[in-house]
């Protein structure tokens, strides 16, 4: 309900980026606080629109744990229908584990 989830067996610590129910939530960590930010959320607007980082807009639906482990602003912008978002370039925007692989020869 954050709006990230961890992707299971990621080596890299790769949270896929969703839609985030509260409108505002910060987790205090040691190294920096977590803070995720949703601009118009309802229950009508389910569906992203844009996300940002730190200020900076993202085009991939997912992130690393390394951008986020010293502290983060996390910014989503939610609306009623969906949006290009995260779909700028498929596939090379999905996360690695999602691309397309040759199928194995048995």
């Amino acid at each position: 309900m954050l709006g990230m989830y961890p992707q299971t067996g990621s080596p890299t610590g790769q949270h896929i980026l969703g839609s985030p129910i509260f409108p505002k939530i910060t987790i205090q960590r040691p190294a920096g606080n977590l803070v995720v930010i949703t601009n118009n959320a309802s229950s009508s607007n389910i569906y992203v629109q844009n996300v940002q980082l730190n200020g900076q807009n993202l085009t991939e639906p997912f992130i690393q744990w390394e951008q986020m482990k010293n502290g983060c602003t996390l910014e989503f912008w939610m609306g009623p229908t969906p949006s290009t978002w995260g779909q700028v370039t498929p596939p090379p925007n999905a996360p690695p584990s999602f691309k397309a692989t040759k199928p194995r020869k048995h």
